[in-house]
């Protein structure tokens, strides 16, 4: 049986300040435990779960709680709950790894719709770009919507949270390209540390980051389009594709 305080701390996580202040989010779903007992063991604080998904997954060394069907709709945070909620810390900065050598990185500039920024999440993870960073007027890496979006990616992918500033200061890339309508640049795998700057979905590129960027990359579409732009998440995705596959 869980305290009120116990079911109150689990639900403060909705919130990004409970989550920044404790270090932690919830993941939900027998797909987003198991890849994270996989890949992330460590980080995973406490488990809760139905008994009938006992057996089921790892568990060893975990801080297990079974809980019944009631209880667990009152920590849940879908409207549907999965029967296993787990706690999970959220890294230090400081712990996460920048790798030396070339690669493909992407900056997140106010990109503000979680399902967005958890498919950018998972994209990376699919092609194997080296590192997400994460700045000003983004949706939180760590909401719940952006959790279930990137379908357990979190646990495989170099994610950060900072300013763009900071980014370039920490990776110094070689280029840092500004993905925009008409832009030119061309994008492909070589033997340069490359940035790409995604920007928010209403309004693009702030002007810090358009004046930090070496070139622009666009994405050519129809004359006759009725379509002003693609999703950030697509536009993701085709770079993406563009660096890793051509």
């Amino acid at each position: 049986m869980l305290s009120r305080a116990k079911i109150s701390a689990i639900n403060s996580l909705t919130k990004k300040k409970f989550r920044d202040q404790n270090r932690l989010y919830v993941i939900e779903g027998m797909k987003l435990f198991s890849t994270a007992a996989h890949c992330s063991k460590h980080l995973i604080k406490e488990v809760f779960l139905l008994e009938e998904l006992v057996g089921e997954v790892p568990l060893e060394g975990i801080e297990t709680n079974i809980v019944d069907a009631k209880l667990m709709k009152k920590i849940s945070q879908l409207k549907t709950p999965q029967g296993i909620l787990a706690l999970v810390s959220i890294p230090q900065d400081e712990k996460l790894r920048i790798d030396e050598g070339p690669g493909l990185y992407f900056f997140l500039d106010a990109v503000q719709d979680p399902g967005n920024v958890g498919t950018i999440i998972r994209t990376c993870d699919w092609y194997g770009v080296r590192g997400l960073f994460s700045g000003n007027g983004c949706a939180d890496l760590y909401n719940p919507k952006v959790i279930q979006a990137a379908m357990g990616s979190h646990f495989n992918v170099n994610i950060h949270q900072m300013e763009f500033r900071n980014c370039v200061e920490l990776l110094r890339p070689d280029d840092i390209f500004g993905a925009t309508t008409g832009g030119k640049a061309k994008i492909g795998r070589s033997n340069e540390k490359v940035l790409v700057c995604l920007g928010n979905e209403g309004s693009g590129l702030s002007q810090e980051v358009l004046e930090g960027c070496t070139g622009m990359v666009g994405i050519e579409g129809r004359e006759d389009r009725a379509a002003e732009s693609l999703n950030v998440s697509m536009t993701a995705a085709i770079f993406a594709d563009r660096y890793f596959c051509r």
